[in-house]
Formats: structure tokens, sequence, C-alpha cells
């Protein structure tokens, strides 16, 4: 199914299973999607398009569908060289990849899957229950960015302003075209590494803060998994130097050991004699 869209200014969608896609139009703006059918079910994808305002929502009739290697698709294409106002949007389960976005104010949620955005650029929130949250040669301003199990990857994209993130269990991976000196960086981990530019730190509980007096901040959360943020940017690592955040409950400072570094060998070494 087709529908045509005179001018596209928001996007509002309410869906359960389905995978969608958001892409530039070659020609003019419209949206399609496919609709599954099973003896007396059915799965269809309602729309309501008005003054500009695209409403898409889940239409089930009887019990929600699952046909093996069939999955809804909805896809969107957007007007060339113009931005979009709004996006709201819910997805239960399945995949969202963007491309060649440019949304002002962005709210979108999914529950299983994974979420992509590439070329686009983003102002608002982005959260993933359960799935990874990727932006690749990207640029985004003022975002919140949460998953409960899985990474949250910003691959060769351009930050501005203030950004937060957080996971639960994942990593959280940078690799921005601007310099670390640029941020003030406030992040904490309770198991995993903490890598800024060329050094490495371990496990940091109390957390850690750097400067206060740049235009723009990342703000940085995990409870499990390796807060990465442009990682080997200064001098080039031979060996990751790791160096333990104090714990406010011990009185050991050491060197925490670390199972791909010749620092183990060390520490075993020191434990056996």
């Amino acid at each position: 199914m087709r529908v045509d869209l005179d001018d596209l200014k928001s996007i509002d969608f309410d869906l359960n299973t389905c995978d969608v896609r958001i892409q530039k139009s070659s020609t003019n703006p419209y949206v399609e999607y496919t609709n599954l059918y099973r003896d007396d079910y059915s799965y269809e994808v309602k729309t309501k398009f008005k003054d500009g305002n695209l409403k898409l929502s889940s239409d089930i009739k009887g019990k929600e569908l699952y046909m093996k290697n069939k999955i809804q698709i909805v896809r969107i294409f957007l007007p060339k060289n113009k931005s979009i106002e709004s996006i709201k949007g819910r997805v239960g389960a399945g995949d969202i990849k963007i491309s060649d976005l440019n949304c002002k104010d962005m709210d979108l949620k999914l529950e299983s899957g994974n979420i992509s955005f590439n070329k686009s650029k983003i102002t608002g929130s982005v959260s993933n229950d359960v799935g990874s949250i990727l932006f690749k040669n990207s640029e985004i301003k003022d975002t919140n960015l949460k998953t409960r199990v899985g990474n949250i990857i910003l691959k060769d994209s351009k930050l501005k302003a203030d950004q937060n993130l957080e996971n639960e269990n994942g990593d959280i991976e940078i690799s921005t075209k601007d310099s670390i000196k640029s941020f003030n960086i406030n992040a904490k981990l309770n198991v995993g590494n903490f890598v800024l530019g060329n050094v490495s730190y371990r496990n940091i509980l109390d957390g850690y803060s750097t400067g206060k007096d740049k235009n723009k901040s990342l703000n940085m959360k995990t409870k499990i998994g390796d807060i990465l943020i442009n990682k080997g940017e200064g001098s080039v690592m031979k060996d990751e130097d790791f160096v333990t955040s104090p714990n406010e409950n011990s009185n050991d400072l050491s060197t925490p050991l670390d199972t791909d570094s010749n620092i183990n060998k060390e520490n075993d070494n020191t434990k056996n004699n």
C-alpha cells in the first residue's frame, strides 16, 4: 500500500511488530507499507495524513500474526532538502533504520530491536529497551540516548551542545570529529573500562569529571560495560595504561588486573613469589 504525501511536516507512529525505514525520496514524499493476512486474522497499518502531519498505527484483528521470515515493513520517504519539524514514534519489536533525516524534535522509543541513523541531524531523545543505538556520519544536538541492554555507538559524528548517554548493560562508544578537549566530560561506570583518548581507567565507581568551561558536555553512565571516547586520540597507545579510580571503601589504589595486558603477568608473578 502506498500513500502520497503532499507536504510532510511531522510524523507520529505507534506500531507493534514492524520494521521501520525512514529515508530520503528521489521524487515526492510518500509512505508505503505491507499488510499481513492469515485465515481470519489481519495485521494492517492505519494511516492518517492532514495538514502535513502523518500518523501511523497498527490495526490488529484477532491475534498478532507471526509468519516465519515475514515481518511488516513501513517505509517513509522524506522530501528532499527539507527538515521534519518533529517525529514521535514507538515500535514494539523490529529494527528502525533512518538516513538523510533532519529533525528538530525527536522522541523515538523501541522495545526490542536495533535503531540506526546515517547522515542525519537529530535533536531530541532516542531510547531502546533491548538492542543497540547507532549514529553514523551524523550530527546530534541536545540528545538523550538510553538503552537498558545494548550498546550506544556514535561513529564519525558531530556532537553539538549537550549529550546524555546512559545504559544499564552495554558499551558506550564515541568516535567524534571533535577533540576531547572541546567537551565537559562526566562519566560513571560500575564494571568496565573508561577510555579517554589514549588513557584507560578501570571501574570509575566514583565517577570521572573534567572541564567546566566548555560550550558542550558529554554525560555518560553505564552499570556494566565500557565507555570509549575517541580511543587513541593523542599519543598512540602501544600498551594500554589502565589507571584505577580510587574506591572510597578501600585503601587499595593499585593498578587493576587486565587479562589482555602485560600487567597481569607481572602481578601474577608477584603473587606466586
